[in-house]
């Protein structure tokens, strides 16, 4: 079998998908990483410090989800003209036994 084509929008809103997954993955670890240096001695900054690292966690899901659809549907269209020129990729199927 050959991958002769890929479906640019389909492809594109997987890759948005993945980023949103990828983006919200990156806020949970920059929460972790603000609450453990929450614990160290500093001077309190207040609500302000909090209110923008939401604002920053909320950029970063957006952002990657955007780029994850934009990059996604560059890909594809890539695909799509290299398929073309020299080819699709080239796929092996196991053929499972059907159940009667």
């Amino acid at each position: 079998m050959e991958l002769k084509r890929i479906g640019v929008l389909s492809l594109g809103k997987i890759s948005g998908l993945l980023g949103l997954i990828w983006g919200i993955i990156s806020v949970i670890l920059i929460a972790i990483l603000q609450k453990l240096m929450a614990n160290l001695p500093v001077e309190e900054l207040g609500i302000q410090t909090t209110i923008l690292t939401w604002q920053i966690a909320l950029y970063i899901i957006v952002l990657y989800t955007i780029i994850g659809f934009i990059s996604g549907l560059i890909l594809a269209l890539i695909y799509n003209l290299l398929a073309k020129l020299i080819g699709g990729i080239k796929l092996e199927f196991k053929e499972e036994a059907r159940k009667k």
